[in-house]
């Protein structure tokens, strides 16, 4: 999914991101220049995904990219 393919980049970019921020650099990065809030569910409802399957890590409130 794009969503989560921007997400994982723009994490390992970023060294990591706090939720809200990782919502807007995705939203931007696809182009839109507002986030709307069924789109900024949409990014959300993904990381929730993502850290449910281990993708995605939360330490003290800031996202990154799960490394083996």
């Amino acid at each position: 999914m794009e969503i989560d393919e921007g997400l994982k980049t723009i994490l390992r970019q970023s060294f990591g991101a706090t939720s809200e921020e990782a919502v807007n650099a995705v939203s931007r990065a696809l182009g839109f220049t507002s986030t709307s809030g069924q789109l900024r569910d949409l990014i959300l409802s993904r990381i929730s995904q993502l850290r449910e399957d281990q993708v995605l890590v939360d330490g003290n409130g800031v996202l990154s990219v799960r490394e083996d």
